[in-house]
């Protein structure tokens, strides 16, 4: 079992939502993560372990802790009959009884499922799915704001920008100038949300 940083830095503090995924699908997820992110988005996921911690029972208490369980399906994980993303949803299903929201990365049919994940599978399509096949970047700009409409959280865009900018008065020179860069470059790639850049950017320096 291999922990990844997928780009973004995690948190548990206050409400958050565990991510589940396959290694093996780490650069696809780390796209959605990455918009998560911008949006202010409060997410956990295993990035790596402090010194002298026990990695299951990190797990088992950041899942049991969490708002519910974002997870990532793809037919790569399908392919592995001993992955911990199954694990995990059983924790957060049967144990903790979390709500599980599924981002479908790839179109998977009934008779691709293997036959020992079948009853998994069934189990998944009936939760609430988003379909995330595409890799262009509009679509998962839409895919992720519809990810965050079904978890609750509001895509306003005065409330992400001021939420943005509590997180931003806590930062260095150094990483304010990181976070200006990154997340007025990512807005600005689209018309769309061009108004989102421009408030963004009258809060924070206000």
């Amino acid at each position: 079992i291999m922990s990844r940083y997928l780009g973004v830095p995690s948190t548990d503090k206050g409400l958050y939502y565990f991510i589940s995924y396959n290694s093996e699908d780490e650069n696809r997820v780390k796209e959605f993560v990455k918009i998560m992110h911008r949006y202010n988005f409060p997410f956990w996921y295993d990035d790596g372990l402090k010194t002298g911690e026990a990695w299951e029972e990190s797990i088992a208490t950041h899942i049991r802790d969490s708002e519910g369980m974002i997870l990532f399906m793809s037919k790569k994980l399908l392919s592995k009959p001993n992955s911990y993303v199954y694990l995990e949803y059983k924790m957060a299903r049967e144990a903790f009884n979390k709500k599980v929201y599924v981002v479908l990365l790839d179109e998977i049919k009934n008779d691709e499922v293997p036959p020992n994940f079948l009853g998994w599978w069934f189990r998944l399509t009936q939760l609430q799915c988003i379909e995330a096949y595409s890799t262009n970047e509009e679509v998962i700009y839409k895919n992720v704001e519809r990810i965050l409409l079904d978890c609750g959280y509001s895509l306003d865009s005065k409330e992400n920008a001021l939420r943005l900018k509590e997180k931003f008065n806590n930062l260095t020179k150094e990483e304010k100038e990181i976070v200006m860069e990154d997340y007025l470059s990512s807005m600005l790639s689209s018309q769309e949300n061009l108004s989102k850049a421009k408030l963004f950017a009258e809060l924070v320096m206000t």
